[in-house]
Parts: structure tokens; C-alpha cells; sequence
């Protein structure tokens, strides 16, 4: 008599499964939020997406998963070398890029692509923006990037020069579906996939 029951508890637990299967195997995706909720709301919404790597964390603190997924954006990187990577992790470049997104009121909206070359003994040569969404935002990208010090790129175990990739995106502060948040940082994260906005 139990037996529908049964089977659809079964049935919901199967795909439950399946879902957390599938969101296990996406990187997560960080956001950064406002400092202040806008006008007439009192949710501080995301204001910059900022990839799939963890902020806070140096290279060797980062996830073999972090770690693969920085790697695959190079052509030829073979198992004993290593990209370069900010020291003190990515969050005082995007701390940067937050306080000038939002004094500028939030008006820009756009990709930002970089390029930091750094040399073999972890010092930023030159920065090649290749997107961004204005001038003032291109100059705060720079600065802020070659005021970072660099793990050097090792080739085959010994340091050598290489290109730091850098990206991100500004967003408005109306983005939504948003599933968690260290308040202590004002770092969102949430499930890969679109943003609504």
C-alpha cells in the first residue's frame, strides 16, 4: 500500500542525487557586492563577477581543480609548470576595482581582459588591457595590477617570465539569485550558470 510512496521518495532522492552530482563537477563562480544597498532596497547586490578561482588564496592554497582549470588557459603548460599567480591571492585587485565601480556610481558595465607579463623573479613588467569598459577603469585595472607581486610561472620547475591572465566583468547592482555570502568580505557566491538580471 506504501509502495507509490515509497517509489516517489525514491524517484526524488535519485534526481536530488543527480543535481548535487552536477553542481559538484561546475566551479563556483565569486561575485563581489555593493559596500552599500542601492536606493529603496536593503540587499547589497553583486556588482562584479569575478571567475571561477578562489579570491583569497595564494597559488598554493588554491584547488587542484582552481589550480587545473588557471592551467587550461595556456596552450603549452606541461605538468611540472606553473602559470604566475598574485601572491597575496586576487582580492586586493578586485578591492580596487570595487571601490572605483562604485565611485563611479556603478555606470559602467562590461568584460575586463588583461594581461600581466611577469618576470622570472615575480615583478609585473607591463599590463596589456584588451577590454574594458572605460579609461578610468583601465587605469585602476593597471595600477592595481602592477602594484601586485607575483609567484613567479615556473617552466619545467625553474622560474621563468610568463603572462598573468586576468578577468572579470562589471555588473549592475540588480543582479539576482544569489545563494550565499561571507559578510565579513563581501564575497557572493553561487552556482555556474546565466545571471538574471
Amino acid at each position: 500500500m506504501h509502495k507509490p510512496a515509497v517509489l516517489v521518495g525514491l524517484i526524488l532522492w535519485v534526481a536530488a542525487a543527480c543535481v548535487c552530482a552536477n553542481d559538484a563537477t561546475q566551479p563556483t563562480e565569486y561575485l563581489i557586492r555593493q559596500s552599500v544597498p542601492s536606493t529603496g532596497s536593503h540587499v547589497k547586490r553583486p556588482i562584479i563577477r569575478a571567475g571561477s578561482i578562489s579570491l583569497e588564496k595564494p597559488w598554493s592554497e588554491l584547488a587542484p581543480e582552481e589550480k587545473a582549470s588557471l592551467k587550461a588557459q595556456y596552450e603549452h603548460l606541461g605538468d611540472s609548470d606553473e602559470p604566475p599567480f598574485p601572491s597575496n591571492g586576487m582580492m586586493p585587485i578586485f578591492v580596487a576595482l570595487k571601490r572605483i565601480h562604485e565611485e563611479s556610481g556603478l555606470q559602467y558595465r562590461g568584460q575586463m581582459t588583461a594581461y600581466v607579463s611577469v618576470a622570472s623573479d615575480g615583478k609585473p613588467r607591463s599590463v596589456a588591457v584588451l577590454q574594458s569598459p572605460s579609461q578610468e577603469i583601465t587605469d585602476v585595472l593597471v595600477t592595481s595590477l602592477m602594484s601586485q607581486t607575483y609567484k613567479p610561472a615556473l617552466c619545467k620547475g625553474v622560474p621563468c617570465a610568463m603572462e598573468f591572465p586576468f578577468r572579470g566583468e562589471l555588473v549592475g547592482p540588480d543582479v539576482r539569485e544569489i545563494n550565499s555570502l561571507n559578510p565579513s568580505t563581501g564575497l557572493m557566491t553561487r552556482p555556474p550558470g546565466p545571471l538574471t538580471q
